[in-house]
């Protein structure tokens, strides 16, 4: 996944990698593998989503091009509202598939992302953030 989403932001001027999974911890994890790798830089601001608010903004602006949110970031209440703007070709990697891949908050993944992103299944654990 780390190779897939530095290659697809280098080799990719639209291209923006959204990284999906359940808990606080591992989205932590993922973003200090993320910042060893050089997808992030080590001076840039972290790529985690704080709140649906910032995770809608985020979407709909041309940076950053890495995004990391707890699938509870796509609120199921509003199944029928107006989809957020999403710019760029945002590849999507889901972790955990098996805990995320159905429910409302998939469907309204989904429908957020429909037109403009890839699936892709992530299985397994991250190895552990160093530094």
């Amino acid at each position: 996944m780390v190779l897939i989403a530095k290659w697809a932001m280098e080799y990719d001027p639209e291209a923006r990698v959204l990284i999906i999974t359940d808990r606080d911890e591992l989205d932590k994890q993922i973003e200090g593998v993320m910042r060893n790798a050089g997808v992030v830089g080590e001076n840039s601001p972290s790529p985690r989503i704080t709140s649906r608010s910032d995770f809608v903004q985020k979407l709909g602006a041309t940076t950053p091009r890495l995004l990391c949110a707890l699938i509870h970031k796509f609120d199921a209440s509003d199944l029928n509202g107006t989809p957020p703007a999403v710019h760029g070709r945002v590849y999507v990697f889901v972790d955990e598939w098996h805990r995320t891949h159905g429910g409302n908050m998939n469907k309204q993944m989904k429908r957020w992302l429909e037109k403009k992103c890839h699936f892709h299944r992530v299985h397994g654990h991250f190895p552990a953030a160093q530094g």
